[in-house]
């Protein structure tokens, strides 16, 4: 029996697919594949992980989840999912136009410092509401 020959690293799988601009999540690929050892479920070895995408790829369009990126002008296949606008939709964005999400807090934690006494907030409220005349 053959030994699988699995890819470099993610990365190489991540250009291979955005390259044929493929439906298929290189992340998940790489994870079911890594946890088989590079094995395919039914224990023989995967011998070429190039045409084990595309059998991905070619499932996913007739299966229905096979979306076009919904960015102007791309032809390659959505598979990362956004957060869902108003309406509740998520759109799948593929690997060149996929959203890269910002953090909340920046990670300096410098940037905020304790107030010195501290502040209660219904006091600040309360100074402003008396400069205005409103009681």
């Amino acid at each position: 029996m053959k030994k699988p020959k699995p890819p470099k690293s993610l990365q190489e799988v991540k250009e291979w697919v955005a390259e044929r601009g493929l439906c298929v999540c290189p992340d998940e690929f790489w994870d079911k594949y890594e946890d088989l050892d590079w094995y395919r479920p039914d224990g023989k070895p995967v011998c070429c992980w190039k045409s084990t995408i595309r059998n991905w790829h070619v499932w996913n369009i007739h299966h229905g989840k096979a979306i076009r990126c919904p960015s102007a002008n791309c032809n390659n296949y959505g598979v990362y999912p956004s957060n869902p606008d108003d309406t509740g939709q998520v759109r799948l964005w593929c690997e060149k136009h996929r959203p890269h999400y910002k953090p909340i807090m920046p990670d300096n934690s410098y940037l905020f410092k304790p107030v010195p006494g501290g502040v209660d907030i219904n006091d600040a409220r309360n100074k402003q509401r008396n400069l205005l005349g409103r009681n």
